[in-house]
């Protein structure tokens, strides 16, 4: 699923991952957020990781749309991702989304995500 050379692409890889819908419900998801996961929601709402892993089982497939995805290195171990998002509802839904990744002994994994909500994308 990812290459071990370009760190890059594999968070780029990661982040996308956790928007289909078969990697939501798998095992995989669940090692992909740390234990502290933590997200400030485009909602308001403050989700803990057991709460994105039950919503997350819990939706229906939604296309998500990326644009403008960038990584900055905090350290050769941590990562702050950003990009927009689209979901693809009726209306279209738009976010500014940010995360930071660690890496650690299991892989990368997201300790945290924000979204901002957008009038469109940018």
């Amino acid at each position: 699923m990812h290459s071990d050379n370009d760190p890059d692409q594999e968070l780029m890889e990661l982040e996308l991952s956790l928007m289909n819908i078969d990697v939501s419900r798998s095992i995989l998801m669940i090692d992909l957020l740390s234990e502290d996961f933590l997200e400030f929601g485009s909602s308001g709402a403050i989700h803990t990781k057991s709460d994105i892993i039950a919503s997350l089982r819990a939706e229906k497939p939604i296309r998500i749309s990326v644009e403008n995805l960038k990584i900055r290195h905090l350290s050769a171990q941590a990562a702050f991702v950003t990009y927009q998002a689209c979901r693809h509802t009726d209306p279209p839904e738009y976010s500014l989304r940010s995360s930071i990744w660690q890496r650690g002994p299991l892989g990368w994994q997201m300790l945290f995500q924000q979204g901002t909500v957008s009038s469109k994308l940018q």
